[in-house]
């Protein structure tokens, strides 16, 4: 069952994710600052300063960075905003190629009614 083949992965990750963490703490005290997470969250520290979250396996084989430009239909100035995503909800159509879907998903959207979003420039 796919459902519980899900559930095992996750509890093995769990796992693995409390084992690197437990190792990166030992390791840290040893070995040279830990490799950072690109346009990760600085995380505040009680005396002021910063720590960079470190990067698992998981980041480095699933992470990845979704860019979405929006357009003004108006002054035509480009706003683009960086996000990170583990993964991507694709819609999945019968008999489709996974080309065909990640062509759909990063096609072109007309935003209207209340999807529309104020331009900073031209504030239209």
């Amino acid at each position: 069952d796919a459902h519980e083949f899900l559930n095992f992965l996750l509890n093995e990750l769990v796992d693995i994710l409390e084992k690197e963490a437990q190792a990166a703490k030992s390791d840290q005290e040893t070995s040279s600052p830990p490799e950072k997470m690109v346009n990760g969250p600085k995380n505040a520290q009680a005396n002021g300063s910063h720590k960079d979250p470190l990067v698992t396996w998981v980041h480095k084989n699933f992470q990845g960075i979704l860019t979405n430009e929006t357009r003004c239909l108006r002054c035509e100035t480009v706003t683009a905003r960086d996000e990170t995503f583990f993964d991507l909800s694709l819609d999945i159509e019968q008999n489709s190629s996974i080309t065909s879907c990640l062509k759909n998903f990063s096609s072109t959207e007309t935003l209207n009614a209340e999807d529309k979003f104020f331009c900073d420039k031209c504030c239209r």
